[in-house]
């Protein structure tokens, strides 16, 4: 037939250089339905066996095998998904606080709660347990036991180069750096950029305040009183970081008293709650609105009070520095829309501008002295801004360094893609045997399990996204020198990645950890799912010591931070700071220090290898190294000799534990010769 081109339209082309976009990757699964495969998934869910080998002996099993006949190993891969997401799925329900609504889990997703989002074994782990719970029919339950198989890995990066012609619009073109403006150009092909001024002319927001307070009281005091001067005449949405962040605010006593009428803007609410909030409540006189940061983009609060308008329109209030200069413009852009008035100001912890974007102290208590007016103002917001764009700029030198190195899987997947549109079997099968690989059994004999526990304090960032772009470059090295000298790869070893906070996170942020896995994929899940939040000056190290003494059979720890763990003392001060009472009836029920989890780690001859970020650390990862026989390193992961760095070490590590003492020397030397300089 005729020919007709494929054009791509895009809404806000400045979302392209997010983490969850030009940084993430598609992972379409194809769904198997029958009901012996239901009766599987669900035994599997009842009795909870130990391992595979257990699960091979049902007679559910060989059902779905007898009906899938010689792709067995898709089976094999549904049960060992089942068995590592029900060992995870508490750090799962706590981190993705997944909701059930209309018979259905949905996600969070931007603004919005979205039920076609599917989080694999873990989703369908969730409606196993809410349907015992009674808030999932068993019709829904029914519908949604698959098994699923994974087929392909798509770069979201390259899925607009194959279209014709690519259009797109955003309000904030003009923050885009130039290495941005480049891959629009180069890698996209939109060659002409148009300014168009708004009919209404430009912007008239206010830009009010920008107050950086010392302490939470300092916060919450000027907070306060922000809102207060607002609201007695006009309207004020506050934006927060989190959800988290907002409903611990709700709470606070002192927001105690206007809780009950103010609005919250959560992504969780219904369609019809959200529409009633923009288009009628928020913007009417005396009116508060807390809104997560998702909301900062795009929500269009419609003013129709006259009163509010004449005494300034709606002022926002932003409690966090944005990512980007662009979502900064966003949130902004949420009042003085279509000419009419508005305001905004800015309120942010100073603890918080030194942990996450090391901002130089000195020059920020100058300015904090200089007073509140319009020249420290602006100072303040350069001295910011300059850091966030330094970072952003490291920020988007790993997403395309990301997407450099998943090039190869990204191809891959388009000639699977081929391949079953050609009906080439045998290359299809190949193909999926690849990407369902069913993970070794736990605790097998021989196998050298590495954990590797990271700070996701908010000054973290680059570093977590330093370790998803690295994970597979670390399996690939190790799997290759094991195939050629043992005969078998990646299934020799296992990892798990954990990240540690702060007490001030709450029990459920304040450690996070994947499934111990032989497959790259399922570490990097865990990664791209996991965002770099909180910080309180020293860090929680003693939560990932503490994790580390819980798991079975761990030959090493890799420890990743730029700040010493708590102190004695300040455990206790933070926990009970922050509410001794969030951490009972958990995990965290009983404090610890990281010189008592330290002492059981020297017991078990477990050594942890220390990498520093900064000299601030360096003595306290130094003094842990030494204490439990392990080794120190400085890491810069912006440079490429960093990211070898970490990326030899824990490769050689694995190589040595893998070994053991008649081999390993043997395998890492073979390391060095493939791959250059030996890191353990």
């Amino acid at each position: 037939g005729e020919w007709k081109p494929r054009v791509l339209l895009v809404d806000e082309v400045d979302v392209f250089f997010t983490k969850s976009f030009y940084g993430s990757t598609y992972l379409p699964a194809c769904e198997l339905r029958h009901e012996t495969i239901s009766n599987l998934l669900r035994e599997v869910y009842t009795k909870k066996p130990a391992t595979l080998e257990a699960v091979k002996d049902w007679q559910v099993y060989k059902d779905v095998c007898l009906r899938l006949q010689t792709w067995e190993f898709l089976v094999d891969t549904a049960v060992s998904s089942m068995l590592g997401g029900m060992e995870c799925f508490a750090e799962h329900a706590a981190e993705s606080q997944y909701v059930v609504k209309d018979d259905a889990i949905g996600y969070r997703e931007q603004d919005s709660i979205v039920f076609n989002v599917s989080y694999g074994y873990l989703t369908l782990i969730a409606y196993l347990k809410e349907n015992q719970a009674g808030n999932i029919s068993e019709h829904s339950l029914t519908k949604n036991l698959k098994l699923l198989v994974e087929c392909g890995e798509f770069l979201f990066a390259k899925l607009p180069q194959d279209f014709d012609l690519v259009m797109g619009v955003t309000g904030t073109l003009e923050t885009m750096s130039p290495a941005e403006k480049r891959i629009v150009k180069e890698d996209y092909h939109i060659k002409r950029m148009v300014y168009m001024p708004s009919v209404y002319g430009q912007n008239q927001v206010v830009e009010k305040l920008i107050a950086v307070e010392e302490s939470e009281e300092g916060f919450l005091a000027t907070l306060m009183a922000e809102i207060e001067e607002a609201k007695a005449a006009r309207a004020v949405v506050v934006f927060f970081d989190s959800t988290q962040g907002l409903r611990e605010f709700a709470k606070h006593p002192c927001f105690s008293k206007h809780v009950d009428e103010s609005n919250l803007l959560l992504e969780e609410i219904y369609p019809e709650e959200k529409s009633q909030i923009v288009t009628c409540r928020a913007a009417t006189m005396n009116a508060v609105t807390l809104a997560s940061s998702t909301f900062g983009r795009g929500t269009d609060f419609q003013c129709m009070d006259d009163t509010v308008q004449q005494a300034g329109g709606i002022h926002i209030i932003q409690t966090h520095v944005a990512d980007t200069l662009s979502e900064e413009i966003q949130i902004k852009g949420r009042t003085a829309r279509q000419g009419e008035k508005g305001s905004w100001s800015m309120v942010l912890r100073k603890p918080c501008l030194l942990k996450t974007y090391a901002v130089d102290e000195q020059a920020l208590s100058n300015i904090m002295a200089a007073g509140r007016n319009d020249e420290s103002r602006k100072a303040m917001w350069n001295l910011i801004n300059d850091k966030r764009m330094h970072l952003n700029m490291a920020q988007l030198e790993e997403l395309i360094s990301f997407v450099a190195e998943n090039e190869v899987t990204h191809q891959q997947a388009v000639s699977f893609s081929s391949a079953l549109l050609t009906k080439n079997v045998v290359d299809v099968r190949k193909y999926l045997e690849h990407r369902n690989r069913p993970a070794a059994s736990m605790g097998m004999e021989g196998k050298a399990r590495i954990l590797v526990l990271m700070d996701a304090t908010g000054s973290m960032s680059q570093i977590i996204t330093a370790a998803k772009d690295a994970v597979g470059e670390m399996f690939g090295r190790a799997g290759e020198i094991l195939d050629e000298h043992l005969g078998k790869g990646t299934d020799k070893f296992e990892m798990q990645f954990a990240v540690f906070r702060n007490y001030s996170s709450g029990p459920a942020k304040l450690l996070e950890f994947s499934p111990w896995k032989s497959n790259p994929d399922d570490l990097r899940d865990f990664l791209k799912a996991t965002s770099a939040s909180g910080g309180q000056g020293n860090e929680a190290i003693e939560i990932g010591f503490w994790h580390a003494n819980q798991q079975a059979d761990v030959k090493r720890i890799i420890l990743i931070g730029d700040a010493p763990g708590n102190e004695d003392a300040e455990v206790s001060k933070k926990r009970h700071g922050y509410g001794e009472a969030r951490f009972l009836s958990t995990n965290y029920q009983q404090p610890t220090t990281v010189n008592t989890e330290m002492d059981k780690l020297i017991a078990k001859k477990i050594p942890v290898d220390c990498f520093f970020v900064n000299t601030r650390c360096q003595a306290a990862f130094e003094k842990m190294a030494k204490a439990t026989d392990g080794k120190a390193f400085p890491l810069v992961v912006s440079k490429v000799e960093g990211r070898e760095l970490l990326i030899g070490h824990i490769t050689t590590s694995i190589l040595l534990h893998v070994g053991g003492e008649g081999k390993g020397d043997e395998l890492v030397n073979a390391y060095t010769k493939k791959f250059g300089k030996m890191h353990s």
